[in-house]
This record gives C-alpha cells, structure tokens and sequence, in this order.
C-alpha cells in the first residue's frame, strides 16, 4: 500500500527533477521579489533594542536579502550606543559564516561600506575551548579594515592626540565571550598620510604644546597574549621628516568585562625607543629636550629605553641597550 502511495511521488520527482527546481527557483524568486522586507524596519530596530536592553538603537533605510550567499542587507544605516559618538554606514551586510555553518557552530560574515570614511569586515566562528570552562568556546575573531579615517577614528575612541590620514590592516583574535580569559591577537595596521594638528600632548613632565607634524606612515605590528601586547615594530614617520619614531617592548593590556561593556586597562610597560626629531619641532618642544639629553645618540636624534610599572606612574629613563 505504501508502495503505491510513495511510486507516483518518486517517478514525478525522477523524471521531473528540472521543472521541479524551475519552480522551487521561481518560488524563490518572486517570494523575494514581492515580500515587504522594508516594512521589518520597525521590528528589526525594536528587537535590537529590545535584545540589548536599550544601548543600542539601529535605524536604516532599507532592508534586502541576498540569495547567493544568503544574508541580510541594510542601507543608510545608524548605530547609536551610550559608549560611543552615533556611527554610520552607507551599507551593512550580514550573513552566517559557512565555515562555520558546515562544522555546526555559529558564525557570522558583516561588512560595512563607507563606514568611519572606510570599509570593514568582521567575520567570527567558534574557536578553541576556554580552559576555565571547558563547555564555552572561544570566539575566532577577525577584522579588516581600509581607508578608515584617523580622525573620525579618533573621536569614536576618544584618544587624546588628534590624528588625520587612514589606516589599513587586520586584526585576528581569539576571544573569551566573558573575558575570564584574556584575548590572543595578532596586529597589522598600517597608516597612511598622517597628520598630527598642532595642538597640546599631556605628558608626565606637563603639557608639550605640538606644530603640525607630516608624519606620513605609521605601521604598528604586535601581539597579545595573556593580557601582554608585545610591540614588535613600531614606526612613525621617516628619517629627515618632522619627526621619526621607532619603538618595540611589551605593555601590560587587560580587558575586563563590566555588564555589556568591555573595558581596556593599560598596565606597566617596557619599551626600547629611538628618536629623530626635525628643526620644525625642536623649535617648539626645545625646552623639554633637556630630559633626553642624556641619552642623545647624535644631532637631534635620541635612543633610550622607557618603563613604568603603570599607565599613571612617573616613567623611568635609561639608556637603551
């Protein structure tokens, strides 16, 4: 009896597969075609809110889907946060990482166009098992970035010097959802164009007021690890520029986890730097040369290694080795 119910069913799906795909395909399509995805909007941005208990409010434009691969389009898009100025992007896409679709653990691919004047991409996937609870995974973290303004940047993270030009690069990291573990990282960023307004720097020593500084290039190459950011090249700038800058050593870098908010704190540090300063900025920071004079290595160039045991402590100089 069986048999005569399913053998109808198999000959139609054995000798009509191609119709049968022409119309799942076309079902598809239309489906796609006429669906009201821009009358989400209201519930998308309610259910953001709602998930995160209102720190974040997401308005946009336009809603779309996309087939091949499958993900979530949305256009003229505002993140607003209490932790942060309101960010835009002309384009926000979001689709599930197929890596880790096909090994059953969550992931997901976002890329933002014209984003901080920029492009970026995120993608994440399960990672190892945390050592302190070996049930919860870590999470494989990574980040592109192009052409993202220094500036705009700059004003995002609050950062006390005031920055023009765009940085470039990657980040890969593996990280503990709940921070019991400190991240591992990997870091490649390299900026381009730079430019340092005129403008006051505090210091230890008191505040050093700055020309403008054409600084050009700055790369920054590292890792983390167990809340440690080894620096393996620093460099700023360009010999015979306004200023040339290179440094490598370790900095004491946790984060912690207070609710919603992830916390960086910058603890001792150790660092080897070298120092070429141009006439320009002599001229104007002359009188706190004196400090370095001791570990002058030639005209208006400096080597010296620079330690604290925290962010907040007079720092000690020597000569490097």
């Amino acid at each position: 009896m069986l048999n005569k119910i399913l053998n109808p069913i198999m000959n139609i799906i054995r000798f009509h597969k191609k119709k049968l795909a022409a119309l799942i395909g076309f079902y598809i399509f239309f489906l796609y075609i006429v669906f009201p995805f821009n009358d989400l909007g209201d519930l998308v941005s309610g259910k953001i809110s709602q998930a995160t208990q209102g720190q974040i409010f997401v308005e946009f434009d336009k809603i779309g889907l996309s087939l091949l691969p499958p993900g979530l389009g949305l256009s003229k898009v505002t993140i607003e946060t209490p932790f942060a100025p309101p960010l835009t992007t002309k384009y926000l896409s979001v689709a599930p990482n197929i890596l880790s679709l096909l090994s059953f653990r969550p992931g997901v691919n976002v890329k933002a166009e014209g984003f901080l004047g920029g492009d970026v991409a995120l993608s994440t996937g399960a990672g190892d098992k945390t050592q302190t609870t070996p049930s919860r995974r870590k999470q494989n973290i990574s980040l592109d970035i192009s052409d993202i303004s220094l500036s705009s940047l700059g004003k995002m993270a609050s950062l006390p010097l005031r920055f023009e030009g765009e940085v470039s690069g990657d980040i890969e990291s593996q990280v503990d959802p709940e921070f019991m573990e400190q991240p591992s990282s990997k870091v490649d960023l390299h900026a381009t164009k730079t430019v340092i307004p005129e403008g006051n720097i505090a210091t230890p020593y008191g505040p050093i007021g700055l020309p403008k500084l054409n600084m050009g290039e700055i790369i920054i190459q590292g890792k983390t690890e167990k809340g440690n950011l080894e620096i393996s090249k620093l460099v700023a700038g360009k010999p015979g520029g306004d200023l040339y800058a290179t440094a490598t050593g370790n900095v004491d870098l946790r984060f912690s986890k207070f609710g919603g908010t992830i916390q960086p704190q910058m603890g001792a540090y150790d660092l080897i730097v070298k120092l070429q300063i141009g006439e320009a900025l002599k001229q104007k920071v002359g009188s706190f040369l004196g400090i370095l004079q001791a570990y002058q290595t030639a005209a208006n160039s400096y080597s010296f290694r620079i330690s604290a045991t925290n962010a907040y402590a007079t720092p000690n100089l020597t000569r490097s080795p």
